[in-house]
């Protein structure tokens, strides 16, 4: 009897089979890790080590991301698969999906069965078009966001964002405003995952961030923003729904215009 996934890894019903799982870190650099070490040990399955869910039979190794490792994968699927396919593992890794081991594990194993791969193939092979579907759902979600981001500026004098976003899109968005906003010093803060990027124009970090001590806004702008929506707009004309399918209802929360 063959053997199935769940989250990442392949169990067999086949008992007295074992299978080995390699476990890795969140992230890009830590799939691409537990890849190189798949193909090192010959596993049969790749988790995301949060995602595991341990079992009797089976065994498992967990490998730290080793950023030199991972640089190494991505110089060799640059040049096997080209930089698109790597542009889109990278966006794949932000969706921070459960069965992010499973989709890394079975895209490789089928396009390594190719001789000339091409990307348009994912389209049409289950295997290869989970990655391309989580990426999709990202970068879906980051353009949206590019767009409906509002900066403040706090009572300290410096600007600040807050973002809830379902993926965690906080870096590729730091580096979009490092590019517009070059010139001022800036707070972007991911309040579904207590992290920030701070921006000081000389110099930029990321890290985690206390959601109990957020900046107090001082922007007069922003109260006349406030002021001016709700003159404009006409109650008998007001339709939610609209709203909603223009732009769902859980990116309000950080909305200047949906403030009171």
């Amino acid at each position: 009897m063959g053997p199935f996934w769940v989250h990442g890894r392949r169990t067999n019903k086949e008992w007295g089979a074992i299978v080995l799982t390699v476990l890795c870190d969140q992230g890009l650099e830590g799939l691409l890790t537990g890849l190189y070490w798949v193909f090192q040990l010959k596993a049969e399955a790749l988790c995301v080590q949060e995602h595991y869910q341990c079992n009797l039979v089976d065994s498992y190794q967990y490998f730290q991301a080793d950023f030199q490792i991972a640089e190494r994968m991505q110089a060799r699927i640059d040049k096997r698969f080209g930089p698109e396919v790597l542009e889109k593992l990278y966006w794949a890794s932000l969706s921070e999906s459960p069965t992010l081991g499973l989709a890394f594990f079975e895209f490789f194993g089928s396009a390594l069965k190719v001789k000339q791969f091409n990307l348009e193939a994912a389209f049409i092979d289950e295997a290869l078009f989970e990655v391309i579907r989580l990426s999709r759902q990202v970068t879906r979600e980051y353009h949206k966001f590019l767009g409906i981001t509002r900066f403040t500026q706090s009572s300290q004098g410096h600007y600040y964002g807050l973002i809830k976003p379902e993926y965690n899109i906080l870096t590729p968005l730091s580096q979009h405003f490092t590019e517009r906003l070059s010139d001022q010093k800036w707070i972007l803060i991911d309040t579904n995952r207590s992290r920030a990027v701070c921006y000081n124009i000389d110099s930029q970090w990321e890290g985690n961030v206390s959601l109990d001590n957020l900046p107090v806004s001082q922007d007069a702008f922003e109260a006349h923003w406030i002021t001016y929506y709700k003159a404009i707009s006409i109650e008998a004309r007001k339709n939610d729904k609209l709203r909603q399918a223009f732009l769902p209802k859980r990116y309000w929360s950080h909305l200047t215009e949906m403030k009171e």
